[in-house]
């Protein structure tokens, strides 16, 4: 209660727009998918938090699995962020579709309220993860390296697993893990886990609070494998492989062999607690 009579102390302004709601005695505006916000009545001091979309996986066009897992989109905290009066676009950043990285949200298109997206998974045979904010997983059969986490957004895809007997993919790297490497005669890389902001910002988005996860990297045709476990924090994973989770960021899994399904990365998100 001292924390927000202290917030409110010369904020007279209110926030419009997305989703609203109230947590740990706080105002939540929390946004799903591309909108407007709007500040009037004065500026507003805002805890802002900004998911980019998860990286896509890998996917081959003959269904050859042993694909990397997308990485996770970047999760941005701004602190007791001044927001001044007025309109701002608010765009959430699409997963990536197969084979292609996610996309960046921000909030009026502002560079310091920008989250890019998670690079997306290798392609087999031993195509190198993507760049991103998280990077992407490698693909399998010539020992393909992870994509790079971009600065110190997030972190690396893991490596794919060389030449061999069944070869896997590797995981996606998430926003608090890298990524693990794929292996010879096993199931694909577990992604990296993401990041946890429950306790500051509350439950919400698609994984109650937690984001940014790595994909799953695809197993190849052996009995007995499957795809590797998405990162928590929504990435896509397990059996025969998922999507990441619509609105945390989470990579999407590499595709196993003989699964035609694309593998798309969770969209974004975007919260503000005032």
């Amino acid at each position: 209660m001292i924390e927000m009579k202290l917030r409110m102390k010369g904020r007279p302004g209110v926030i419009s727009g997305g989703t609203f709601t109230t947590w740990g005695g706080f105002n939540i505006n929390y946004f799903n998918s591309s909108d407007t916000l709007v500040v009037s009545g004065g500026s507003v001091i805002a805890d802002i938090l900004i998911v980019g979309g998860g990286g896509g996986g890998g996917v081959h066009a003959s269904n050859y699995g042993a694909c990397g897992g997308g990485g996770g989109g970047e999760v941005l905290f701004k602190s007791s962020y001044l927001l001044a009066p007025g309109s701002y676009a608010v765009t959430i950043g699409n997963g990536g579709a197969g084979n292609t990285n996610g996309g960046s949200s921000d909030i009026g298109s502002v560079a310091e309220l920008t989250a890019i997206g998670g690079g997306k998974g290798g392609v087999y045979p031993g195509g190198t993860g993507g760049n991103g904010a998280c990077g992407g997983g490698g693909a399998g059969n010539t020992g393909a390296p992870g994509g790079g986490g971009t600065g110190s957004k997030g972190y690396n895809g893991g490596t794919g697993a060389q030449d061999g007997s069944y070869p896997s993919g590797a995981g996606g790297g998430g926003m608090s893990q890298i990524g693990s490497n794929g292996v010879v005669g096993g199931s694909g890389g577990k992604g990296g886990d993401g990041i946890d902001y429950s306790a500051t910002m509350g439950a919400f988005g698609g994984a109650s609070g937690v984001f940014g996860g790595g994909g799953g990297g695809g197993n190849w045709n052996k009995g007995g494998t499957s795809v590797g476990d998405g990162g928590a924090g929504g990435g896509g994973g397990s059996l025969n492989g998922s999507s990441g989770v619509a609105n945390t960021g989470g990579g999407a899994s590499g595709a196993p062999y003989g699964v035609a399904n694309t593998y798309i990365g969770g969209k974004g998100f975007i919260m503000l607690k005032w």
